[in-house]
This record gives structure tokens, C-alpha cells and sequence, in this order.
């Protein structure tokens, strides 16, 4: 019966490349991994998964790779869960790797039954259900805490109504981050100058209600929420129809920097967060965030001893009840775990 093994490759070690010699390592490479194992590769690493019944050859693999890692059943298992949980990414959380192992498992299983296992299959679709249970238990709302991040996570803590009016002043990169998480929530004014922007947002924001205004155009609605992101050196005297939007609103965010907060904020008898206040969230969600991602941690662990060494799921995917559990990683020598 099979072990479970896992081997991580560095992004640069290609199995696509073209040259002579890459070719030719690929050759020595593949030559050792059973033809019916799964792989993905991202930005960071290329990720191996399969069966194994002689781990020898697969230790032999560190003569053509710089092998960052082989792990074997539970460590296998465990490696595999943080993967496809984004606990491995850079951005610890992050949600792009469901997407990429979804579409590398479709591809696995649409291949002709000689190059897939049914042991590995069972392993993946595990995977999958096991990881949509840490990210639903461990690791909602996690998110990377960008100054559009946070302003979200601001007005949900507000909890203004989806049908709420928002104005955001400014056009520039923050404007179209802004719009990225909020459009979905609040029907949207966007005010500025550059009339090309405009129609550069506009062609990306097709499906949502998003209206865009010059400065100068009077409004006749009113906005319960505003953000800036930038404002004028005397706003109170040269835009008096922005003025009297910001003194009419139920809520300011302030993202234009510190300097802006005496011709804003200040000016004006309405509850406001600046920058200030928003690094200040963004270091709570932070302690939250690395307490959410110890959790997750722990709970992988925890599900993967229970796959791997419950008689229930052993039975069910005839994974062997090993003496011992091998990994090999390329910062230190041989470890058994017994």
C-alpha cells in the first residue's frame, strides 16, 4: 500500500523549461515520480502530491532539483491543507490558491484514467473539503489591510445600509482600489477632473451603479458617507457645492493625508476617521489576523492527524499504517518521526 508524499519544488526549478539541459534534468526528474501524481504550480513553488510505495527514488530526486522539501503521509497531508489554506503564500490567508487548485485538480481528473489514482483523488477532493472548513471556521475576513481594505472594514463596522449613497473625491489609484470592495455594497459618486479617468473607470465598472461628476457640477442628492482622497487647498471657498456634500454627510473618511485634516475634517461638525484612526484599526486586525492564522495552523494539524492516523480514514483511502513518518527538507537532514 501507498504513502502519501509531498515535494516542494522553488518556482525556478520550471518543469516547463526549454533548454538542453533543463530538459534533460526534467528527464532524470520525472523519470522518479509515478506517472499518476497531481501537481500545481503558482508564483512560489511547484507542489507535488501522490502515491508512493518505494520512497527511495523520491529522496534520489535532490540530485537534479534544489528540493526544498519531501514529506510523507501526516507531514504530506498537513503541507498539502496549509497549501490550499494560503497558510505557504507570502500573504499568509490568501485566496488565490483555491482558484489555482481547483483548476489543477479539474485538470488531473480529466486526464485518461492511467495518469490518475484513486487513492489521490480521494486525497484531493479530502483537500478541498477540509480546507473550505478552515477557511470557514479560522480565516473570514482576513484580508490584506490596504487603506481601501480598512475603509471597508470601517463601514462595515458602521453598518451602513446597502443602499447607502457614497461620494469619493479623487480619481487616482486609491479611487479605483475604493471601488474594487465597495461597489457591491453602496451606489457611488465619484467626483474629479480628469474626464480620460473617468471613462477609463467607467469601462471597468459596467455592472455596477457608479455615477461620475466634474468638481464643479452641482449635486442635488445627498451622501450619508464621503471619502477624500484628495482635497483642495480651500475647499470651504472654492467648491462650496463639495463643502456643503461633506457637511450634509453622516460620515467622513479622511485618506488624504495628515495635512488635509484642518480643510476637512475639522471644518466641519461630522463624525470622521483619518488616516490616523485607520492605522490604528489596521493594528487590531493585525493581532486578530495572526491569532485567526495560529488557530488555523492548529486546526490543520489537528485534522490532519485525524486523516491519517483515524482506522476510519485509513480504511477509506487504504492509506498504510506506517512505523514511522519520513521528511526530508533542504535546510536540515533527514527527520523520523516515530
Amino acid at each position: 500500500m501507498p504513502y502519501l508524499v509531498s515535494i516542494n519544488l522553488p518556482h525556478s526549478s520550471s518543469l516547463d523549461s526549454n533548454d538542453f539541459e533543463s530538459q534533460e534534468r526534467n528527464k532524470n526528474f520525472l523519470a522518479n515520480i509515478p506517472k499518476k501524481f497531481f501537481s500545481i504550480t503558482t508564483c512560489q513553488r511547484t507542489f507535488l502530491l501522490g502515491p508512493v510505495v518505494n520512497l527511495s527514488p523520491i529522496f534520489s530526486l535532490r540530485k537534479y532539483y534544489s528540493v526544498q522539501e519531501i514529506l510523507v503521509d501526516q507531514c504530506a497531508y498537513t503541507k498539502s491543507l496549509s497549501l490550499l489554506c494560503g497558510l505557504s503564500s507570502k500573504l499568509q490567508g490568501e485566496t488565490e490558491i483555491v482558484k489555482q487548485f481547483k483548476i489543477a485538480v479539474d485538470t488531473y481528473l480529466q486526464q485518461e484514467e492511467c495518469f490518475r489514482d484513486k487513492f489521490l483523488t480521494k486525497v484531493l477532493h479530502h483537500l478541498q473539503a477540509d480546507s473550505k472548513k478552515i477557511r470557514t471556521e479560522h480565516l473570514n475576513n482576513i484580508g490584506q489591510h490596504s487603506y481601501a481594505g480598512l475603509t471597508k472594514k470601517l463601514l462595515q463596522e458602521k453598518k451602513f445600509d446597502e443602499t447607502t449613497t457614497l461620494v469619493i473625491l479623487g480619481t487616482g489609484k486609491l479611487c479605483e482600489d475604493l471601488l474594487l470592495l465597495l461597489a457591491k455594497r453602496f451606489n457611488i459618486i465619484v467626483l474629479g477632473r480628469n474626464k480620460e479617468r473617468f471613462e477609463s473607470l467607467r469601462s471597468k465598472y459596467t455592472n455596477f451603479h457608479i455615477n461620475f461628476h466634474s468638481l464643479n457640477q452641482k449635486l442635488e442628492t445627498k451622501a450619508p458617507i464621503v471619502i477624500l482622497n484628495t482635497v483642495p487647498e480651500d475647499l470651504t471657498r472654492t467648491h462650496s457645492n463639495i463643502a456643503k456634500l461633506v457637511q450634509n454627510s453622516k460620515f467622513l473618511v479622511d485618506l488624504s493625508g495628515e495635512n488635509s485634516l484642518k480643510a476637512s475634517s475639522s471644518s466641519f461638525l461630522v463624525p470622521y476617521a483619518n488616516l490616523e484612526i485607520l492605522f490604528k484599526l489596521g493594528a487590531t486586525f493585525q493581532g486578530q489576523k495572526q491569532q485567526k492564522l495560529d488557530q488555523a495552523k492548529q486546526a490543520i494539524c489537528t485534522l490532519a492527524a485525524e486523516k491519517l492516523l483515524l482506522k476510519r480514514f485509513k480504511e477509506s483511502l487504504t492509506i498504510p499504517a506506517a512505523p514511522s513518518i519520513i521528511s526530508y527538507n533542504s535546510s536540515s537532514s533527514f527527520t523520523l518521526y516515530s
